[in-house]
């Protein structure tokens, strides 16, 4: 039987250049491609996808993804500008929070409670 072995979000833009320049300027990943109807970012080996342009407005949009990160607390102060919803333990056994992009694309940042 076959096994998954990675996933890859691919998130609504209105403008794909814009999102992958927030994405390259205020969050640190690497710009691997921008065309007009499509981008690619990467950080760490993980990529996240924009199609585009998207009819969409922003204040409706429900896009999304969760990254699971290594140490939250280094992600929250880097990106503390963008903070959607603050930094807190879930019942779950994760650690997280949320910033937004351009487009409205709520992002949780998830780091697993390895004590769990």
């Amino acid at each position: 039987m076959g096994r998954l072995i990675s996933n890859t979000s691919v998130l609504p833009a209105l403008d794909v250049a814009e999102t992958v320049a927030f994405w390259r300027d205020e969050l640190g990943f690497d710009e691997l491609y921008t065309g007009p109807e499509y981008g690619v970012v990467t950080r760490d080996g993980v990529q996240v996808h924009f199609w585009g342009p998207a009819d969409l407005d922003p204040a409706e949009n429900d896009g999304g993804c969760r990254l699971a990160v290594d140490n939250v607390d280094e992600f929250y102060t880097e990106y503390h500008e963008h903070v959607f919803a603050e930094l807190e333990e879930k019942p779950w056994g994760t650690r997280e929070f949320a910033i937004v992009d351009p487009n409205r694309n709520l992002v949780w940042l998830v780091e697993r409670d390895l004590r769990r």
